[in-house]
C-alpha cells in the first residue's frame, strides 16, 4: 500500500469510486487496475481486499489465496498495528501539517474505515468533539466486518480460502 505514492492516490480513487455512492469517478474495470497493479507481481491484505470480485474479473487467470485467519487473533493484530497506529496522535497531525504521503495513507485509512467498516463519526481533531469517537467506533465494527467479509468469502469462494496455520489439503 505505501510503497509508491503514486499507488495511494489511484487506490483512494479506487475506494472513492466504488464506495462513494456521491462520486463522479466510474468504478475500477481491468484496464484501471492494470495501470494501479501492473507493475506488481502480487497484491494483498487492504486495500486490495476491498476489491476481491472487481480483481477476480479483470485477473481472471490469476493464482489467487483467500485466507481466514483466526478471527481473535487477527483483531488483536489489526486493532494494535492498523487502528491504534492510526489513532496516533503524531500521525494525526503529521499527517495534517505534511498532507503529502501522509495525508494520502491517512486519508485512504479514512475511506477504508469510513466505507468498508462504516464508521461514521468524524476523523482526525473533529473525532474528539463527536458523540463517539472515530477510532473506538471503529474498534467497535471492526470484528464483525471481518466476520461477515469471512462469510461472504465462504459463500462465494470457498475453492480459494484456507485456514491460516492450517494445511490447505485437510481444507478442500
Amino acid at each position: 500500500m505505501a510503497e509508491d505514492p503514486a499507488d495511494l492516490t489511484m487506490r483512494a480513487e479506487a475506494i472513492e469510486a466504488k464506495f462513494d455512492p456521491g462520486s463522479d469517478l466510474v468504478p475500477f474495470g481491468c484496464q484501471e487496475f492494470e495501470n494501479l497493479l501492473g507493475h506488481w507481481g502480487a497484491s494483498t491484505d487492504q486495500p486490495s481486499v476491498l476489491f476481491v470480485e472487481q480483481l477476480l474479473q479483470a485477473y481472471p487467470e490469476a493464482k489467487v489465496v483467500l485466507v481466514e485467519r483466526n478471527p481473535d487473533r487477527w483483531m488483536k493484530l489489526y486493532l494494535e498495528t492498523v487502528i491504534t497506529g492510526s489513532a496516533n496522535l503524531f500521525v494525526l497531525f503529521a499527517a495534517a501539517i505534511v498532507p503529502g504521503f501522509l495525508g494520502w495513507m491517512g486519508y485512504q485509512t479514512d475511506q477504508i474505515a469510513r466505507y468498508y467498516f462504516n464508521v461514521e463519526s468524524p476523523k482526525g481533531i473533529r473525532a474528539f468533539s463527536g458523540r463517539r469517537l472515530f477510532f473506538d467506533e471503529w474498534r467497535q465494527k471492526a470484528n464483525s466486518t471481518y466476520l461477515a467479509h469471512n462469510e461472504h468469502r465462504q459463500a462465494h469462494y470457498s475453492s480459494l480460502t484456507f485456514m491460516m496455520g492450517v494445511d490447505p489439503s485437510v481444507n478442500t
